[in-house]
Formats: C-alpha cells, structure tokens, sequence
C-alpha cells in the first residue's frame, strides 16, 4: 500500500489537477456564502483557504514536521482577529454591518474548507467532496433553518429535553425480558421513539410551514403529525366558512391519506415482508383516497388559506407515555385473543384502532415477525384497525361540521370505507 506522505509517488499532473479541482470545490462553497450577501469572505477567500490546506499537507509530505498545526494556528489567529474587528464595527454603527463582518459561521466554514484542501491533497477527493457540499448546504441554509428555530417554543425544547433523557439514560435500565409471556418494556419503548420520531418529523414541517401554506398542503403534512387534530380543526372551520368546505374536505382526506403513509412507513421499517405483502392493500386505499381528493378538487375550486391546527409536540413525556400504555395494552390483548381469526381478534383490532392506528400497526407487525401471526391475518387487522379509525374521523367532520362540507367529507371518506371493507371482505374469504 502506498504511503499517502510521499509527495514523489504523485505525478506532478496529477498534483496540478487536484490543485485545481481544490480551488474549486473553495469556490463553489464561496460562491454560496456570497449569496447570503457577505463582501468579507466570498468565492476567492474560500478557494484561498481551500489551497492553503492543499499547499500545507505538501509541505508537510516534503518533510516539513508540523507545518500543517502552525497554519491552522495563524488561521485560527486570522480568523479570531477578523471577529474581534468584526463585533466591533457592529457596536459602532449598526446591524446591517453584521453581513459584513466576519462570524463565527465563516471562520468555522474557513476551518473546514481548509480541511477540504487537506483531504484532496491526500487524494481522498471523495471525502473532500462530500465534506464540500455539507459545507455549501449548511451555509445556505441560514434562511430557513432561522425560520424553523424561529418557530420552536421554550415548551418544546422541555419537552425534546425530556424525552431524551428518558431515552438516552433511563432506556439502558430498562429490562429487555418478556413480562407475563407477553410484554417487553424494552421494546415497547423503542416502539414509543420510532413513532415519536415519525410524528416529530410531521410536527416540525407544520411549526415550518405555518399558515403560508394552502388548506390542502395543511391538511398533507399535519396528517403526518396527528390526522385527528387537522379534522378537529378544519370541521370547526367549516361552520364560519362554510364557502370553503369542499377545500376543507380535501385538507382533511389529504390527512387521513398521510396517516396511511406514514402506516406504510412504520410498516416497512418493523417487517418488511410485512410490507410487501400488504403493498396492494395500501395502494387501494391509496387510490380510493386521491380519486376522490381530485372529484372534490374538480367540484371545488376555491383554495382556502391553511391555518397550523393545534398539535401537542409529540416529544411530550406524558404522550409518550400514554402511547407506550396503549401500544402495551393492544400487545397484551392481540396475544389473548390468539392467533386464529375470530370475534375477540377483531374486536380488539377495531376498538384500538379508535385512538390511533399505529399502535395497531406496529403490534401486529411485531407480531407478524415475532410469533408467526400470519399475513392474512395481520393484514385483516390493519385494515380493520384503520377502517373504525377512518369511521370515527368521518363521524367527527359530520357532527362537527356543516354545509357543503359534509357532503364532501362523505364522499370522500365514504370512498375510502368501502375500499377499505372491500378489502377486508375478500381478504376474510382467504383465511
């Protein structure tokens, strides 16, 4: 194996293009930073301070011990001096010379780009291009992330905090042993962060989104973080907008159609086999629901603005916890009922599913992967799970809700049930 320190086993052309290419991975990430409107630090100091560490680690392959350390050292120095005069400027007139000066996210950038020319001067340009477009994206990204930072509470950082330390400190304690035959606090736990984590990601994108987006683009991305609280919301829309029930209608089909997706997902990640299996079943469901999205879109044109509905940060201890009840809870029961198809099954399947159809879907995936439930049967469960669930949603927009809404609602979530029993029926007749 060649020693990546002998500048002689690199070909002088060779070295010529690295160089080059050097230069220009500095500049592409220089180029990204002057968009954000800096005048200090554009695309020639970044393809500057590319070469510097390219140059640096040839001194160093030459035999030169430590030059690599004294330049980082003089960057560092550089870097330091430039924020000190850089804060100063802002004291002394006034904030629109904070673009101007020299920050801490250009003198970390400055480090890294120098980090970039050091791995191509060890011709590990894979690496250096990969750390290259980290650098570019996460300099230009300031806009929205000081969007979604923007949007955080104090709650919901207590309540990310709380939830870490539970898992990231008391989950190791917990025992990873069967209970009563049946019931795994470990993994019942680990069941609680895998649909957090999917609910959390569908809680950012709505505090993100806020009410610039449309009702339907609402309706899409807050199913992902709870279906149930964008029907609750968009019902009682309906009663002093009722103009608008048929985009109404939509954003809350689009939910429940995102509830299915985000099943899907869950699905998959637990039991893949599971997942291929029932991958026509999701598909049905699928179609049921965007057909009838687009008859509703068609009938009702009108858009009506989105407004964020009211979801609890899923990252909540006591949610947690009360997930991790109900998910222990429908694991205990779908064990008691047994593995065969009969009224005790379905009962359970149809009753959890009320509340919310991921703890069904995660406990007979499990179930499906641990003990053998067979697929049939698993998936007979599902749908019944995410049949009573859909039933109740449509009972909710009809009571709460009024006008043309309704008439929507139904049509579109009537579609859905009858997809829904259809498959159920003919999946009853193979078991």
């Amino acid at each position: 194996m060649p020693n990546p320190f002998l500048l002689e086993e690199l070909p002088i052309t060779e070295l010529g293009w690295m160089l080059l290419a050097t230069a220009c991975l500095g500049g592409l990430v220089g180029i990204v930073r002057q968009r954000r409107g800096t005048t200090t630090a554009g695309m020639r100091t970044f393809a500057l301070w590319a070469v510097l560490g390219f140059v640096a680690i040839q001194f160093e392959r030459l035999g030169i011990k430590n030059f690599v350390v004294a330049t980082l050292c003089l960057l560092g120095i550089f870097s330091t001096a430039f924020l000190v005069r850089g804060k100063k400027r802002i004291r002394e007139s006034d904030q629109s010379s904070y673009e101007a000066s020299f920050g801490l996210t250009t003198a970390a950038a400055s480090l890294a780009m120098f980090s970039v020319g050091i791995l191509m001067g060890l011709k590990q340009a894979q690496y250096a291009v990969m750390l290259a477009i980290v650098i570019a994206v996460t300099i230009g990204s300031r806009n929205w992330t000081d969007k979604w930072s923007a949007s955080i509470t104090g709650t919901d950082i207590r309540a990310g905090l709380q939830f870490a330390c539970l898992t990231g400190i008391l989950l190791p304690l917990v025992p990873d042993q069967t209970l009563w035959g049946v019931i795994n606090p470990y993994s019942t736990w680990l069941m609680v962060v895998l649909i957090t984590g999917v609910n959390f990601v569908g809680y950012i994108a709505m505090r993100w989104l806020g009410a610039n987006a449309g009702a339907a683009v609402t309706g899409l991305i807050g199913g992902l973080a709870s279906s149930t609280a964008v029907t609750l919301s968009f019902s009682r829309r309906s009663v002093k907008e009722p103009e608008d029930g048929g985009s109404f209608a939509v954003a809350i089909m689009l939910a429940q159609l995102s509830m299915v997706v985000r099943l899907v997902v869950l699905m998959f990640v637990l039991n893949v086999a599971l997942g291929y299996f029932m991958l026509i079943p999701w598909c049905v469901l699928m179609i049921a629901g965007l057909g009838a999205c687009a008859v509703v879109a068609f009938r009702h044109s009108a858009k009506a603005e989105g407004r964020v509905p009211v979801i609890k940060n899923p990252l909540d201890l006591a949610s947690a916890l009360k997930f991790g009840l109900l998910y222990a809870v429908i694991v205990f029961l779908i064990e008691r009922t047994g593995d065969v198809a009969g009224t005790g099954f379905f009962a359970v399947s149809f009753i959890s599913g009320i509340p919310d159809t991921a703890a069904v879907v995660m406990s007979l995936s499990n179930q499906a992967a641990g003990v053998g439930l067979a697929f049939p049967l698993a998936t007979l469960g599902v749908l019944v799970g995410v049949l009573s669930n859909t039933l109740v949603k449509l009972g909710i927009a009809l009571f709460i809700g009024r006008g043309s809404f309704r008439k929507y609602v139904g049509l579109g979530f009537g579609s859905m049930i009858l997809a829904n029993a259809a498959l159920i029926i003919w999946f009853s007749s193979r078991i």
